[in-house]
């Protein structure tokens, strides 16, 4: 899995240090000109789950971390690179976690799409019945990962 998260220690380095600059309340617009100055406005969702590890150790808890990462998040966003990993054999873990991920974000999709064109006096409530249980099977989703993917990422101390 390690050799699927490409990034240098450089640009870790930076995410960290903007990171941390971010925590220390330094002014939002400040800390996206360095985004765009230092990382060139792109980040991958592997470099930033790299950066995890290192903001912790800085002595950001994971409270504080978990209260405002949504902000967080929104500053690094217009540069998010979609990451593939490709030539995963079918069946291999993270081929179906990945497969998964699309097919969930394709069912939010559609359900924000029909929830826009409810008549509120002439439900469909088969549909939803049906809806509701694909989204209780995502909890197994992330069942899954928490039992399989994420002791592998610990063992790493990732």
């Amino acid at each position: 899995m390690g050799s699927y998260l490409n990034s240098s220690k450089e640009r870790t380095d930076t995410i960290v240090s903007i990171v941390e600059d971010f925590f220390a309340g330094k002014e939002k617009e400040y800390i996206r000109a360095r985004f765009e100055n230092e990382l060139g406005g792109k980040i991958s969702g592997g470099e930033f789950a790299l950066s995890e590890q290192p903001i912790e150790d800085k002595g950001i808890s994971d409270k504080k971390f978990e209260l405002e990462v949504t902000d967080l998040i929104n500053i690094f966003k217009p540069g998010l690179e979609m990451e593939r990993i490709d030539g995963l054999p079918a069946g291999y873990p993270l081929d179906t976690f990945i497969k998964e991920n699309v097919a969930i974000q394709e069912l939010l999709d559609e359900l924000r799409e029909a929830q826009q064109s409810i008549d509120i006096n002439n439900i469909d409530k088969k549909y939803w019945q049906k809806a509701y249980g694909k989204i209780w099977q995502i909890n197994t989703h992330y069942v899954r990962k928490e039992n399989q993917l994420f002791p592998y990422l610990e063992k790493k101390t990732f």
